[in-house]
């Protein structure tokens, strides 16, 4: 039943209204009869009614105003406005805010019911293209993922429907790139965008999970530029997208197909034409190339490849490494074909190999390296190419460092690294062991490495770097000594304070008293 909200100030008019149909044989329900616009405010955040017929003058809130409220709200509640002949004018513009109809007083109830009449047929129809719309969606997704069954094909709905898809169309998978967010919510704002511009209303959206947007777009026989066509109204949609969210979308185009038995294929397709945005990178469309695209590890080849990723770490370093081990990483990737999968799978073996090569027979520093890059996640993880190269490469300063390390005879080149890493974050909660993961060295051996080059422990040379810069702070302005201790990493003032004192002989606020 159409629900129905009557606001009216006039007692008399409230009670005529309530009783002037049947409303329960016209297919309504009364939810609310209020005396003014406060009170139907309540009623609207609550349970929405589907009619309001509301006077246009009430105390408080007129009844304008009270249209233009609701509508911004809720656009699809309906509205019928009554007035006086000496509002009429005024009431003309409940028009413009959305009412359907405006009524002169004394009501004419007759006209009122035809015109709630007239609206309930508008609701009705509106639900029905809903339900039918709903429907369609379920059945389109059943015969993506291959799921449709005989008796579904029997339903004379089914049945009308399939035969939209005997003509050419095409499946497109939509996907937001990058960060973008996965919530419901998001990607049906997403569809809706989608939606309004389906101006020829040749395609039809829908979602398939919370991260992709399907897309199934007939294409009219005498269109033989079609990837030409699909491609600018891909290209269109993308930068409506921009314009709303603010992000990117990457678009996967199956090949032409024809009949309902094609559907998943056309699907898988698109879902593979997709992936090539991991060599495009993002905001990208991509149509189905066939063949081409099955590739076997040939092992031997990655061993002989690392073998030449690892004589590149023995003889260069820095710019030069990343130099010639990018051009030979991109000679590497041009013979692996266009699998993503096998791509990844290869590089991640060319990192494994090369780690292994490098720490030997040193399982412990291999472990803390492996660890140290999360056992190359990032690689798997990669989005698209320059995203891998760029955590390979990566990858191999590590391992140059280490060597340059390896080969030094000089222990003082590893305690300048310690003491440069100290710098850089002694405002962060480190330690010995996380040191030790920077010069690839067992914290056992640092800890008797460092007093004996330095005359100071670990902790030592930590606190006299907090010491020094809190000392800088105090010099700089008038920060309080408990904001100073957290700005350089002390967790506890009291401990500040102690610290303090021993590295400079002085409480903190004595050195501010004797040298500031």
């Amino acid at each position: 039943m159409m629900k129905i909200l009557i606001i009216e100030d006039e007692e008399g008019i409230r009670n005529n209204m309530r009783t002037a149909y049947d409303w329960e044989q016209m297919g309504c329900e009364i939810c609310g009869i209020v005396a003014n616009a406060l009170e139907a405010v309540e009623i609207c955040l609550t349970q929405p009614p589907d009619l309001i017929i509301s006077d246009i003058v009430m105390p408080g809130i007129d009844g304008i105003i009270f249209l233009k409220y609701i509508k911004e709200r809720n656009p699809d509640i309906h509205f019928i406005i009554m007035t006086g002949h000496r509002e009429f004018e005024y009431a003309k513009n409940a028009v413009n805010f959305g009412a359907d109809a405006f009524m002169l007083k004394p009501i004419h109830y007759q006209e009122l019911s035809q015109i709630i009449l007239k609206i309930s047929t508008i609701l009705r129809n509106q639900n029905d293209e809903e339900k039918k719309q709903y429907e369609k969606e379920i059945i389109l997704r059943k015969l993506l993922e291959g799921r449709l069954n005989n008796e579904m094909h029997s339903d004379s709905f089914v049945h009308a429907m399939l035969g939209k898809y005997q003509n050419p169309y095409c499946i497109a998978v939509l996907e937001p790139d990058g960060e973008a967010p996965r919530t419901p919510q998001y990607i049906q704002g997403l569809l809706s965008a989608c939606i309004d511009l389906n101006i020829e209303d040749n395609c039809c959206f829908l979602k398939m999970n919370y991260e992709q947007i399907v897309a199934v777009i007939s294409v009219s026989h005498k269109e033989i530029e079609w990837k030409t066509s699909i491609y600018n109204y891909f290209i269109a949609l993308q930068q409506r997208i921009y314009d709303l969210f603010k992000i990117t979308v990457s678009i996967g185009v199956s090949e032409l197909l024809s009949g309902q038995q094609s559907m998943q294929e056309g699907y898988l397709q698109a879902k593979k034409s997709l992936s090539n945005r991991f060599f495009s990178g993002f905001n990208s469309i991509h149509f189905f190339a066939s063949g081409g695209e099955d590739s076997f590890l040939d092992y031997y080849q990655i061993l002989d490849t690392q073998q030449l990723f690892y004589d590149l770490l023995q003889n260069s370093s820095g710019i030069y490494l990343t130099e010639k081990a990018g051009n030979l990483l991109d000679q590497t990737i041009q013979t692996l074909g266009k699998n993503r999968a096998f791509i990844k799978s290869s590089i991640l073996i060319l990192a494994t190999l090369c780690s292994k090569h490098i720490f030997n027979e040193n399982k412990r520093q291999l472990a803390s390296f492996m660890e140290r890059h999360a056992n190359f996640q990032a690689i798997v993880s990669s989005e698209n190419i320059d995203n891998l190269k760029g955590v390979f490469l990566s990858i191999l300063l590590d391992l140059s460092e280490y060597i340059s390390v390896k080969k030094q005879t000089d222990k003082q080149i590893i305690i300048d690294r310690i003491v440069q890493y100290i710098e850089e974050n002694y405002a962060s909660n480190i330690s010995l062991n996380d040191v030790a993961k920077v010069v690839f060295l067992s914290p056992g051996y640092l800890s008797a490495l460092i007093p004996s080059i330095t005359g100071n422990n670990f902790t030592e040379i930590l606190t006299q770097t907090r010491i020094k810069h809190s000392i800088d702070l105090m010099k700089q302005n008038q920060l309080k000594n408990s904001v100073i201790a957290r700005k350089v990493g002390f967790s506890q003032p009291q401990y500040f304070s102690h610290a303090f004192k021993k590295v400079t002989g002085y409480t903190p606020t004595e050195y501010r008293q004797t040298y500031l």
